[in-house]
């Protein structure tokens, strides 16, 4: 009888099946997936962070403070952001880990304390059934109260209409923050020269809404979390030309690309990214 040695294997005393340790470790991920996940709250998403800058960012936490394990390069494994709330769900690769990071309770990314709990913990740790219903009534008489003192407040002085960008207006910053403006994978590629090139053309493209003060694009040997090689950071003389030209550009194609724009805080630039341009090759 002839053996495939492919699928098995002789322990010295019977042919034993040789097992799929692919298959193994997915079936072991899928078990502990819950035990392996972490939420981290109040991520600078104002920033114009995105999945890839914040898995950097936790990766990079975790090898200097110790945290991974030490042959694993990779601790993390996926993320999820939810814009709406400003958090992150991070999906680690091991359950040690997992502990590790959520014991140290909070973490400081861009100058935000960020709270670390578990995936679906109450961060007020209600938890039993009769707490949770109670604490859903004061909510809903809370906002009761809100829409009542709302609707008042509009017969008193008469308005017509409330609009959600009048209840919401987000600030404004002096700054802003242009992604894709360049081509994924040709950033090795470009020479010292046409960097300078592709900087003189956003400047050109920029200048129209306004007076720009300082500027840089991100090269190579620049880039870091938030800052991806590519991305042009721009600051003006004041924050309503800043807007304008997000509104104008956010979306538009330049190089090929559709470009991305976020108007970021200017003391969060001059704290995290300025710095990058004295970085030299």
């Amino acid at each position: 009888m002839q053996i495939d040695t492919e699928k098995f294997y002789w322990d010295g005393f019977l042919w034993q099946p040789k097992i799929n340790m692919q298959i193994m470790d997915e079936c072991f991920l899928k078990q502990t997936e819950k035990q392996r996940k972490i939420q981290i709250d109040n991520v600078p998403l104002e920033y114009g962070l995105d999945k890839i800058d914040i898995i950097s960012y936790i990766t990079n936490y975790m090898k200097e403070k110790a945290l991974a394990n030490n042959d694993n390069p990779n601790p993390v494994l996926n993320c999820e952001i939810n814009e709406e709330d400003k958090t992150a769900n991070i999906e680690l690769s091991s359950v040690p880990e997992t502990n590790l990071m959520y014991k140290l309770g909070k973490i400081i990314f861009f100058q935000n304390e960020c709270k670390i709990s578990r995936l679906g913990e109450n961060p007020d740790g209600v938890n039993n059934l009769k707490q949770l219903t109670q604490l859903a009534r004061q909510q809903a008489e809370a906002q009761a109260a809100v829409i009542k003192a709302t609707e008042n407040i509009m017969q008193m002085k008469n308005f017509e209409k409330l609009t959600v960008n009048k209840l919401d207006k987000k600030p404004k910053f002096k700054v802003i923050k242009v992604l894709n403006c360049i081509m994924q994978g040709t950033e090795n590629l470009l020479t010292k020269v046409q960097w300078d090139d592709l900087h003189a053309d956003l400047i050109e493209e920029f200048s129209r809404f306004g007076i720009i003060i300082d500027s840089f694009i991100v090269r190579p040997y620049q880039a870091t979390v938030g800052a991806k090689c590519g991305t042009f950071f721009i600051e003006y003389d004041n924050s309503e030309s800043a807007c304008q030209a997000m509104e104008y550009n956010n979306g538009r194609i330049f190089n090929g690309q559709k470009l991305k724009i976020f108007n970021i805080p200017e003391d969060g630039y001059n704290l995290n990214f300025k710095q990058l341009v004295y970085i030299k090759n």
